[in-house]
């Protein structure tokens, strides 16, 4: 059996697109095919192109799931909804840091970049909020401190709601 990763899953996928809608050809505007990523896109467009064997073809829309969930987003956003550019984030994670005296001498902008990847991964997995009270749970008193500085941390990216990957999950559960 051939893995996505060897290339054929483009090609399975095109050949049941194109068999599925060979009434709309050549255009398949009208058609929105998702993708993990941009790569993955262009792999698909390509096999498409191959796979089509016409002169012209009017391709569907093809883009990366997360894009286009945020873009169902758009019609309800207000003016000031908006994705918080990552520098920004980073800036003000590690202006929470400075504040944190137990820290020390630590490269707190080292610090803040990790952090930050690891705030975006519990907001992914859905577990930001409930973080601290799970820590607490699994290892009682022996990481007080660094409970605290993962809720702060927390605090601080998501207050406002412009958390990439929190915003990503509400556009999933708004398709749903």
């Amino acid at each position: 059996m051939e893995h996505a990763s060897d290339g054929a899953l483009p090609h399975v996928v095109v050949r049941a697109l194109l068999d599925h809608h060979a009434d709309r050809l050549p255009d398949l505007s009208g058609l929105t095919v998702l993708v993990p990523n941009h790569r993955a896109g262009q792999d698909f467009a390509r096999a498409l192109a191959q796979a089509a064997g016409r002169s012209a073809l009017v391709p569907p829309r093809i883009t990366p799931l997360k894009s286009w969930a945020e873009s169902t987003l758009q019609d309800t956003r207000n003016a000031d909804d908006h994705a918080e550019p990552q520098a920004r984030r980073l800036a003000r994670l590690h202006g929470v840091l400075r504040r944190v005296d137990w820290l020390g001498k630590i490269d707190k902008w080292a610090l803040a970049n990790e952090l930050l990847g690891l705030a975006d991964e519990l907001s992914a997995a859905r577990l930001g909020g409930e973080i601290g009270s799970q820590i607490r749970a699994l290892h009682a008193d022996a990481l007080d401190r660094e409970t605290a500085l993962i809720e702060a941390v927390w605090q601080a990216l998501n207050n406002d709601g412009s958390d990439p990957q929190a915003r990503y999950a509400r556009a999933l559960d708004r398709l749903l």
